[in-house]
């Protein structure tokens, strides 16, 4: 069975995964850190059975972060589509999801739970608090798998268990660097003056950062840039005010969804002149309804193959999730789910007979021309290089008549100068 690994490298669009010498040394060294016991070939490992294999995901599903929920159904889908075919390696997969409702005590709550009650063998994480559970199971060394939205993904050399199939904003290695890219593809629509706020978290401040230094980079000023935005903030009409005053044309959000179309709504409503507005998150049919005409206009950062393009893979997590999670829209937070689970699916199988914590873990790391069927660049998990530089390249869609439209005939938008720009 297949889980997106192919034999040709398709171009870097994004970089995902790690893979770092020392942590195979680390994971050699020791053996039975995870309890196992693996001699004469028995599998006497936490969380594996003779039939099936343990798995733990922890998601904002209510609180303030609310809208990352639908992960849950996206990873249960992909994980009822490897039992429908099977299972993996003869053994079926488990799926424990619990809620860190949005909270940093929450989170190492549920992670504990997981991992001590449950006997996991590896979590899928979309959570925007893995600040609480980082340090715990990095402990554990079991495989944290996700996309790479918060430092503890960003950060291998000190949470060398964090695997994220994808980046964020910036660079992986510790957030300290950015591309040129996000700034180009502003510039190119006509932006002169960038307005960019994060959410009051460490990674939403350094994200709205990083967009300016892009921005600057690109030749484009900075009118406005908030970094200390409380958290489930609504009321944008202030932020407004100061974006007019600084002759703002072009909004850069790295913000849930609903943050953003509030911003956007706060800016029509205040008369600013917006030309160009990039958002990094939100790309799903419900928030087009929700939202109404406040996101005409807008373009979504899309960190896998659009929807609309039709991919080797869209079809077959479309026909999964209506199968196996019919009340789940498709959207970036079910595929953000899709995704995670196939990864962790895929070292679970290369893992073989004995799909340890630390055996799982190793395979990932091992993993490489790994494409998720089509749908996320193809990536060399052994490679530390690809883990560490920051996306130049994007996927766009922009919403034009009230649907996703993908930009560039659904081409990534890229920059030719790839040399990496420190985050102040």
């Amino acid at each position: 069975m297949s889980f997106g690994i192919k034999t040709q490298q398709r171009r870097r669009i994004a970089a995902a995964g790690v893979a770092m010498s020392s942590l195979l040394a680390m994971l050699t060294a020791c053996g039975g850190s995870d309890g196992s016991n693996e001699a004469g070939g028995a599998c006497d490992v936490p969380g594996v059975t003779d039939t099936s294999v343990a798995l733990g995901a922890i998601a904002d599903i209510s609180g303030v972060y609310s809208f990352q929920g639908p992960f849950a159904d996206g990873a249960k889908a992909r994980i009822e589509a490897a039992n429908a075919a099977g299972g993996v390696n003869g053994r079926k997969l488990t799926l424990e999801v619990a809620d860190d409702a949005s909270d940093v005590a929450n989170n190492l709550a549920t992670a504990r739970s997981l991992v001590e009650g449950k006997d996991v063998v590896g979590v899928l994480m979309a959570s925007s608090f893995t600040a609480g559970s980082g340090d715990y199971l990095k402990g554990v060394g079991l495989p944290v798998v996700g996309y790479g939205i918060t430092l503890e993904f960003q950060d291998h050399a000190k949470y060398p268990n964090f695997i994220a199939y994808g980046n964020n904003v910036s660079g992986a290695t510790n957030a300290t660097s950015i591309s040129k890219v996000w700034g180009e593809f502003l510039k190119s629509k006509g932006a002169t003056t960038v307005y960019s706020v994060g959410s009051g978290t460490p990674q939403g401040a350094r994200s709205a950062t990083a967009l300016i230094v892009s921005s600057e980079a690109a030749g484009l000023k900075k009118g406005v840039l908030t970094t200390d935005l409380p958290t489930g903030t609504t009321n944008f009409t202030g932020e407004a005010q100061k974006a007019k005053q600084a002759g703002v044309d072009a909004l850069a959000l790295p913000l849930g969804g609903p943050a953003s179309v509030a911003v956007l709504k706060a800016m029509k409503q205040a008369d600013v002149p917006i030309k160009v507005s990039i958002l990094l998150s939100g790309y799903d049919p419900a928030i087009l309804k929700e939202a109404g005409d406040a996101l005409e206009g807008a373009s979504f950062w899309v960190p896998f193959a659009p929807f609309e393009t039709n991919a080797q893979g869209i079809t077959t997590y479309k026909d999964a999730l209506a199968k196996y999670a019919p009340k789940a829209t498709v959207g970036q937070y079910t595929m953000v789910g899709w995704l995670s689970a196939n990864l962790l699916i895929a070292g679970i199988e290369k893992a073989g007979s004995c799909p340890s914590r630390k055996n799982v873990l190793k395979a990932i790391t091992e993993l490489k021309d790994y494409d998720a069927d089509g749908m996320i660049p193809a990536t060399d998990f052994s490679d530390p290089q690809q883990q560490a530089a920051a996306p130049t390249c994007l996927y766009v869609v922009t919403v034009k008549g009230g649907a996703f439209v993908p930009d560039n005939e659904g081409k990534p938008f890229c920059v030719s100068d790839t040399k990496p720009l420190p985050i102040r």
